[in-house]
């Protein structure tokens, strides 16, 4: 009987445990997809503000490859998305027969950094 009653104690203890266990998962769970709403809202707000700006932004992988460029790099360099993803921008920026290095030079010479007005 003593060993009966032991048993149910320690079986009760036991999922005791896995409950409080389990229930600090769920609130860890729950603060990590509460910071990730936060940061994905952060990156919808960034990403648009990059498609929308008149400046040149550049996106690339960590070893430098382009994944992605907004019109206002189109506008600057003459280039599109599709014709520099995965290169490096000094592959095609740099040197005296790239596009973008004579519209650059004129709008310089003009004193406009290429906006409208």
């Amino acid at each position: 009987m003593v060993a009966a009653f032991l048993y149910y104690v320690i079986a009760k203890l036991e999922r005791g445990r896995r409950v409080e266990v389990l229930g600090k998962v769920n609130a860890e769970l729950k603060s990590a997809q509460e910071l990730l709403q936060k940061r994905e809202a952060e990156a919808r707000r960034l990403a648009q503000a990059a498609s929308k700006t008149h400046n040149s932004v550049m996106i690339t992988h960590l070893d430098g490859r382009l994944v992605w460029v907004n019109g206002g790099f189109t506008r600057v360099t003459g280039y599109s998305l599709d014709e520099v993803i995965g290169r490096k921008p000094g592959s095609f920026l740099q040197g005296p027969a790239t596009r973008c290095r004579g519209r650059m030079r004129f709008r310089l010479h003009r004193g406009r950094d290429g906006h409208h007005g």
